[in-house]
């Protein structure tokens, strides 16, 4: 904002004071973004707040990293930041899927081959370590790498030696190896579907990546990055969503994560209308909506899934609370002692029942 001042004229206290709220109320966006971000990662909940202090120490090193956590929380993304970020950020990254292969195929993927090695090898091919030679490797889903390719692979970390297929001689390489996986690697160790040793190496720096379930305060503000991604993408001027529809999101338990967040708000943001300002709850796909069960459909239920009549009441009389709080915040620009007047509230009761809900200012 330019504001031109000229000589001799008298600016009024109240209209300085106004256009100290105005800019400020302009950068806190890009405040909130840079102090939740961190180098592509969002999130402002305890459980990413000490993912970005455990990767603070982990991106200047060298150590191998082990991430686990559901599929869809980032684990690639996370791979790339340490790789990108840190001491071999000039050398080569590369990422294969170890469940994406068969385990011949993904034995001449990782350490390449010779000509005539096999029918069909009709000419000398590169491993990923060999081209990779000086940076990082990230190998997804390594629980899938069948046993017979762990204990070759467990050398290559031992001794630093590859041998492609059909060669006679090894050669040395410099990779450091971060790997990743959706399940728990100790269960699987357990259960002797992977070896223990090989998880031992692996295992150097544990990274633990929270599930959305486990972030639900970081919904909202991850929502909004993805909807003006979208939105910038498709040409379409969208400023946000309607209380009720951003609920719907916080409630939805997210089974596929931060790639299904993403996903969903990129599906709204295709069908919603060109003029459109606001994201309704209409626009989301069905499965995010609660669907009202008939009264008289309830006799075919199992009692052990049905709700009591008082928790269905609580939980209804919570969303509409919630709603208006949202509604009546929006109205007087989050303005907490305007609304708490305007519905008739103390001031600490409506900072309680921003608290109780969840309501942070966006």
């Amino acid at each position: 904002m330019t504001v031109r001042i000229m000589i001799g004229q008298t600016i009024p206290r109240h209209k300085i004071i106004d256009d100290i709220e105005t800019l400020r109320e302009q950068n806190q966006p890009l405040h909130e973004q840079n102090h939740y971000s961190f180098h592509g990662l969002i999130g402002h909940s305890p459980q990413m707040q000490k993912l970005f202090a455990l990767l603070e120490k982990v991106i200047p090193t060298e150590g191998r990293v082990l991430l686990e956590g559901e599929s869809g929380t980032g684990k690639e993304l996370v791979a790339r930041i340490i790789h990108y970020n840190g001491p071999r950020q000039g050398k080569p990254f590369l990422a294969i899927d170890c469940g994406a292969l068969p385990a011949n195929l993904l034995e001449s993927e990782l350490f390449g081959y010779r000509k005539g090695a096999f029918t069909g090898a009709q000419r000398d091919k590169k491993g990923l370590f060999e081209a990779v030679n000086g940076g990082d490797l990230f190998l997804d889903e390594i629980v899938s790498m069948p046993l017979e390719l762990q204990s070759k692979f467990l050398r290559v970390i031992e001794t630093g030696e590859i041998r492609p297929l059909g060669a006679t001689q090894v050669k040395q390489v410099d990779v450091r190896i971060i790997a990743a996986a959706s399940s728990n690697l100790r269960t699987e160790v357990q259960a002797g579907r992977f070896r223990q040793d090989l998880f031992f190496r692996l295992n150097v720096v544990n990274l633990k990546l929270p599930s959305l379930r486990e972030c639900q305060s970081d919904i909202a503000i991850l929502a909004d990055h993805f909807l003006q991604k979208a939105a910038g993408k498709y040409g379409k001027k969208i400023s946000g969503f309607k209380p009720e529809a951003m609920i719907y999101l916080e409630t939805y338990p997210w089974p596929g994560n931060v790639r299904e967040l993403e996903n969903v708000i990129e599906y709204m943001v295709i069908l919603a209308e060109p003029q459109l300002e606001w994201i309704t709850a209409e626009l989301l796909p069905v499965e995010l909506r609660p669907q009202v069960t008939p009264v008289g459909a309830l006799t075919n239920t199992p009692a052990a899934t049905l709700k009591s009549p008082a928790a269905e009441i609580k939980t209804a009389q919570e969303v509409q609370e919630k709603m208006m709080l949202l509604e009546a915040l929006a109205k007087h620009d989050w303005n907490q002692l305007a609304t708490a007047k305007a519905l008739g509230l103390p001031e600490s009761t409506m900072r309680y029942k921003m608290l109780k809900h969840g309501i942070k200012k966006p």
